[in-house]
């Protein structure tokens, strides 16, 4: 185990940074909304709250460093999860 290590170590040390694309996924779940509000004392409130959840959107993106400076690419938004298929 540890001379896989040693030798993903020394893989990742070579790599030059022009080739490295950083790549992050995250998560918004739009569903916001107050479970509890502020009235003046005797005064009750009234107002809608929504029943349904909203749909989750996922965001992934890269960066890449390269010799003109930082570049996003493949930046996209989906209603759908993220597997391996995708990515």
């Amino acid at each position: 185990m540890a001379l896989y290590v040693v030798m993903f170590m020394t893989y990742i040390m070579l790599l030059r940074a022009s080739n490295v694309v950083y790549v992050d996924e995250s998560g918004l779940n739009r569903h916001y909304c107050r479970m509890y509000a502020r009235a003046k004392r005797g005064f009750k409130v009234h107002a809608k709250r929504p029943g349904k959840r909203a749909k989750k959107v996922n965001i992934i993106g890269g960066l890449l460093y390269g010799e003109s400076g930082k570049k996003y690419i493949a930046v996209r938004n989906y209603g759908h999860a993220t597997n391996s298929e995708f990515f």
